[in-house]
């Protein structure tokens, strides 16, 4: 940076009040001691007077309020949930997980063998007495229905995540 930069940075920042109080008074000094300093203090300040002396701020119309008041009440006022959340939809989708995660706990106490259960046996028993071959396999999990299912549940899952971003990507916006 040149010198006649530095002198214009430093004598704009006390014109327009925004250097500390050192550097304020730094300048004071300079201005008071060097005459470079002070002729461009001198064309600066005309300057400046002369900008703030020609500039008038621009006053918006006096209609302006009845003009914004008159585009806001054309504008659609947004419709309450409850008309377009349908609560019987969503108890459906709940009872519908509920329906599954129950008959899969039903299905698993019915099936268990309970006599073969013994309180008094050490995990590493436990694991050594269990033969997977007693238990019968349903015969729906024959791999092609229980993938329909999941694959169905993970898709309405999706759908309900992406509603949920999206209302909320248009509530922060």
């Amino acid at each position: 940076m040149e010198a006649s930069e530095y002198i214009e940075i430093k004598i704009w920042e006390y014109i327009d009040n925004i250097c500390t109080e050192t550097e304020r008074k730094q300048t004071e000094l300079l201005m008071a001691t060097n005459k470079e300093w002070k002729l461009k203090y001198d064309e600066i300040s005309a300057f400046h007077l002369h900008i703030s002396s020609n500039i008038e701020i621009e006053q918006p119309s006096l209609r302006f309020t009845k003009n914004v008041m008159e585009t806001l009440a054309t504008t659609q006022i947004a419709t309450a949930t409850s008309k377009y959340i349908k609560l019987g939809i969503i108890k459906g989708i709940a009872a519908f997980f509920i329906v599954i995660i129950s008959s899969l706990f039903i299905y698993t106490l019915a099936t268990t063998n309970w006599h073969t259960i013994n309180s008094n046996v050490s995990i590493q028993n436990i694991a050594e007495k269990i033969n997977l071959s007693q238990f019968k396999k349903p015969a729906f999990s024959s791999g092609g229905i229980i993938n329909i299912v999941i694959g169905f549940n993970v898709v309405l899952a999706l759908i309900i995540l992406d509603k949920v971003l999206r209302k909320n990507v248009r509530a922060e916006h």
